[in-house]
C-alpha cells in the first residue's frame, strides 16, 4: 500500500515504516499524510552551505517564510522543508500568487539530506513538531527519513526541467528569502 504526501508536487512513500518507542506512540502514516513540502530558494556561498551537515539539528529564530509552489530553482541553493505545521497566508500577499507560507518562530529542524550537482544544491529539512522532538533526535527516524530523501531527490532532479515560478523571481520575494535558515548574526548555525 502506498501513501501520498500532500502538497504541490505528488510523491509516493511506502507505509511500511516500523516505529517503536519507549516514550510515546508515533503514527508515521499520519505524519506522512499531513506533511507538505515547502521551498525556499536563495544564494549561499560554499562556506555557509557547509554548515548544513546531514543529521544536524538547529533552530531558526525567525518567522520562516517559504512557498508551497514547486518549480525550477531560483538561486544556487534550495531549502526543501517537510512540515506538518505550515500556515498558508497567500491571501495576505496582495495580487501576487507566491504560495506564501510561514512556520513558527524558533522552529526545530533536522537536516536529512544535502543533494548537489556542479552548480545547484538542495538541503532537505524536516520541521520537527515539539511533541516529536525525541523521535527525530533518535535513530528510529531513519527509515522515515530514507523514504523522504528518495522523494525529495526526485524533486531536485525534476526542478532542473522546469523554469522558476514566475511570481518567485521578483526582487521583493528574493529579498524575503535571502537570509539562510537558522543562522545568527555572526553566521553560526543555532544548534538545538
Amino acid at each position: 500500500m502506498m501513501k501520498k504526501i500532500s502538497g504541490t508536487f505528488p510523491c509516493t512513500l511506502t507505509n511500511d515504516v516500523p516505529v517503536k518507542s519507549h516514550a510515546f506512540a508515533f503514527d508515521v502514516q499520519q505524519f506522512l499524510a499531513e506533511s507538505t513540502f515547502l521551498y525556499r530558494d536563495t544564494d549561499l556561498d560554499p562556506k555557509t552551505r557547509q554548515l548544513y551537515q546531514t543529521a544536524r539539528l538547529f533552530r531558526d529564530p525567525n518567522l520562516l517564510v517559504a512557498t508551497n509552489k514547486f518549480g525550477g530553482l531560483n538561486g544556487n541553493t534550495r531549502f526543501l522543508i517537510v512540515t506538518t505545521q505550515m500556515r498558508e497566508i497567500a491571501n495576505l500577499a496582495e495580487h501576487i500568487d507566491w504560495g506564501l507560507c510561514v512556520l513558527e518562530r524558533n522552529g526545530l529542524f533536522k537536516i536529512i539530506d544535502h543533494q548537489s550537482d556542479a552548480e545547484f544544491h538542495q538541503i532537505t529539512l524536516i520541521h520537527i513538531p515539539h511533541e516529536l522532538d525525541h523521535y527525530f533526535r533518535s535513530q528510529e527516524s531513519s527509515q522515515l527519513e530514507i523514504q523522504l530523501i528518495a522523494a525529495t531527490r526526485l524533486q531536485f532532479k525534476t526542478a532542473f526541467e522546469l523554469a522558476p515560478c514566475f511570481e518567485l523571481v521578483s526582487p521583493f520575494w528574493r529579498e524575503r528569502t535571502a537570509w539562510p535558515l537558522g543562522l545568527n548574526n555572526e553566521g553560526h548555525l543555532l544548534r538545538a
